[in-house]
């Protein structure tokens, strides 16, 4: 009698953990006598929500960090961010006439656009997706908004912020071209999208090519190389006869890149009463013209190049443009005119002979074959079975689904019963070679996990104490309302990033110093783990340090450039092994530098950073800035002796003195307490003294329920338990932090 045995395996989740699931579709097994057929089916889904299909509430919350940041590029379509850094810095470049012309100043200022039209490309990609929602969810369904990973909310909130930012950065920048070219950026990108009366021109043709033009032929040909020009001392804003052939042939190609994108729509558009360029000539004809008017500007690049004094760009731009005028030709005749796809294909590759460098977009498989949905992003699949067949013995070896890997899939049949056994091991690579291999494997990650690697290196959750506490002392500066303006406002935010880039390279440098310790002590940080490389650690925190130094020479506050200086110095110090450094050895010198960054350049520097931003504003401490300077100080003390406690034991080994190991555990214990009461016994006398009753509620209350806190949660510390006083030291960060709450208010 023949036996036959299926197993159809339905299984979303292999694992008993949803942080490595894994998602497989379905696996059909089908065993008739000694034959073993493997069918796989998998089924490609653009959201990891399991629950029922009919629930199109966007699942956002439980997403990993990496899973959120991969929604946002996708939504944002940042990919498209390299054709844009390109074109404005080739734009910046044509207005050097001198190697002296590479200044500090032009390179910032070239900087300063490359991040406004990143801003503006983001902005209009994002108000694109929202005036198209509707309609991409029958024609591009695995878009995030269409798909409802990303809520219309978030989508929302993220373009309004591309916006903010753009519009900042605008005001702040003393240069009316690039004022100019972002404002009309964000413009004609809102007018082609949003569906209000008289705007979305994407609806009509002419409109529809105007605003692509003037993006693509205008704004970043003209208006980025005159705001480069404005960064060289001493050059007059005129466009040149190079700025003007480039303005010429980038226009032609703003023009078919305008009218080709029609091409392939002609069925939709005559359907809808579009009258395109396409539907008026027909798809052959319309091909064409695109096609001549390319290789019409390639033939203007010939002939401009024959016309140059200088033999090597003669050679660059006749070769260059016989070459690519060349491909044009040679691509065009293959073009298959009959099939849609082909001819948008052919669109995407006259994007790429836009510009030199070939851009690689991101695709996602229309196809559910070969696309899964593993951790909410859509993915390419490497499957590697290994399938054994030994009388009723299945062993699936090896399904890699990113960086969860099924390591071992036993399936036993006895009699009547089927015994499933799944093993199931997370990596922390997608890297199926041998394990023996110790390069770190991050190239073929996602951009999720990438990101996700780059946070836990700098430890960015750290970046919300930075904000509040450089907020709080900068809002201390302000005695009315009519001091926080604009420029009140910029310089704030410049502070906030300055710090937070300080941040970052404390955290960078000081990993980068320990990673051979923290092999032992703390495995899972992404070096000493080997996720991330050495080199790459290296590459981060110079580019913290570059950024903030380059911030650092930007702003016109003494105060911040020291403040900034200083905190760089200090976490340089107290981490790095060298002669003469790595302060932290030294427990003196670590709480020296510890206090220097919590009590002294935070409260004072960065409250007098804010006072400079305020109109008639003499720069003097103030007594609220005197008390909250001598408050943090005891802050600041606390945290770097307190941090020793825990470790008494590896300094009596190492031969550290410390506090700790000079008293006891017990006694630097209750040091630091007293020290924390006695800053918020002061909290209370001065807030007796306020002539301001609200104020004087908020400071007395307020530091009495704090020191309340302190009292009773430092009573019921086990001192005997190591893990108990670390966690002890991390509540001392959180009352830090809300002492910064009532900094804003310590009025008296």
């Amino acid at each position: 009698m023949q036996i036959e045995s299926s197993l159809i395996i339905k299984a979303y989740s292999f694992s008993q953990s949803p942080s490595i699931a894994v998602s497989c579709g379905e696996i059909q097994l089908h065993q008739r006598r000694d034959k073993t057929k493997f069918l796989a089916k998998i089924a490609s889904k653009f959201s990891d929500n399991t629950s029922d299909p009919g629930d199109s509430q966007p699942k956002i919350i439980g997403k990993s960090l990496g899973a959120r940041f991969d929604l946002i590029y996708k939504y944002s379509r940042a990919y498209t961010l390299k054709g844009t850094v390109l074109s404005i810095v080739s734009s910046s470049l044509l207005a050097i006439q001198n190697l002296s012309d590479i200044t500090p100043s032009f390179f910032l200022g070239v900087l300063q656009a490359i991040v406004g039209g990143c801003l503006a490309n983001l902005y209009v990609a994002g108000i694109n997706q929202l005036s198209d929602v509707e309609i991409d969810r029958v024609n591009k369904p695995y878009l995030p908004l269409a798909s409802g990973e990303l809520s219309v909310t978030t989508g929302i909130l993220l373009t309004s912020l591309y916006a903010l930012l753009g519009f900042v950065l605008g005001l702040m920048s003393k240069s009316w071209p690039l004022r100019l070219g972002l404002f009309l950026w964000y413009a004609f990108g809102t007018v082609y999208s949003v569906n209000i009366p008289l705007l979305r021109w994407k609806r009509i043709p002419a409109l529809a090519a105007l605003c692509i033009w003037s993006v693509l032929g205008a704004i970043v040909p003209i208006l980025f190389h005159l705001n480069a020009q404005t960064c060289i001392k001493g050059r007059a804003l005129l466009l040149s006869k190079h700025a003007i052939f480039v303005f010429g042939i980038m226009s032609i190609f703003g023009i078919v890149i305008a009218l080709f994108k029609d091409i392939p729509d002609v069925e939709g558009d005559k359907i809808n009463g579009i009258n395109s360029l396409a539907l008026q000539f027909g798809q052959k004809q319309a091909f064409w013209i695109c096609i001549w008017l390319l290789e019409m500007a390639y033939g203007m690049g010939i002939v401009i190049g024959l016309s140059s004094a200088h033999i090597w760009i003669r050679y660059i731009m006749v070769i260059g443009h016989s070459i690519l005028g060349f491909i044009l030709w040679r691509n065009s005749n293959l073009v298959d005119l009959k099939s849609n796809e082909a001819i948008e294909s052919f669109y995407q590759f006259i994007w790429k002979i836009e510009s030199p460098l070939i851009i690689k977009a991101y695709s996602f498989s229309q196809s559910p074959s070969i696309a899964v949905s593993c951790g909410g992003r859509v993915s390419r699949v490497d499957v590697k079975k290994n399938v054994n067949s030994n009388r009723n013995l299945l062993q699936f070896r090896k399904l890699n689904c990113y960086n969860q890997h099924v390591t071992e899939i036993q399936l036993h049949q006895r009699k009547d019963k089927t015994k499933f056994l799944a093993k199931i091991a997370s990596k922390f690579s997608d890297n199926t070679s041998d394990p023996g291999d110790s390069q770190p494997k991050i190239i073929g990650k996602s951009l999720g996990a990438r990101l996700d690697l780059i946070y836990k290196y700098s430890r960015a959750y750290t970046l919300k104490g930075t904000v509040l506490s450089i907020v709080s002392s900068s809002l201390l500066a302000v005695q009315n309302l009519s001091d926080i303006t604009s420029t009140f406002f910029l310089g704030v935010l410049q502070a906030i990033v300055g710090g937070c880039l300080a941040n970052l390279y404390v955290a960078g440098i000081n990993q980068l110093s320990d990673v051979e310790i923290d092999r032992v002590n703390k495995p899972y940080l992404p070096l000493a783990s080997g996720e991330l490389s050495v080199t790459t650690g290296i590459l981060l925190t110079s580019l913290y340090a570059l950024l903030g130094f380059v911030l650092g020479l930007m702003s016109k506050s003494w105060p911040l450039r020291l403040g900034l200086f200083l905190w760089y110095a200090f976490g340089t110090v107290y981490s790095v092994n060298i002669p003469l450094l790595r302060w932290k050895r030294i427990p003196a010198l670590a709480a020296l530098c510890i206090w220097s960054v919590l009590g002294a350049i935070v409260p004072i520097l960065f409250h007098l950073n804010a006072q400079t931003f305020i109109k008639g504003r003499a720069l003097l401490l103030s007594k609220h800035a005197i008390f909250v300077f001598g408050f943090m100080s005891i802050f600041g003390i606390v945290i770097a002796l307190f941090k020793d406690i825990p470790d008494v034991e590896g300094d009596k080994i190492n031969g550290i003195n410390s506090l700790a190991l000079q008293f006891g555990q017990k006694q630097a214990f209750w040091i630091c307490i007293w020290l924390l009461e006695m800053a918020y016994g002061m909290g209370i006398v001065i807030g007796l003294s306020s002539a301001h009753i609200w104020i004087r509620y908020i400071m007395v209350i307020g530091h009495s329920i704090l020191g309340f806190i302190l009292w009773r949660n430092s009573n019921l510390v086990d001192l005997k338990s190591n893990e108990a006083i670390e966690s002890f030291y991390q509540f001392i960060w959180k009352l830090y932090y809300v002492e910064y709450l009532l900094v804003p208010f310590l009025r008296f």
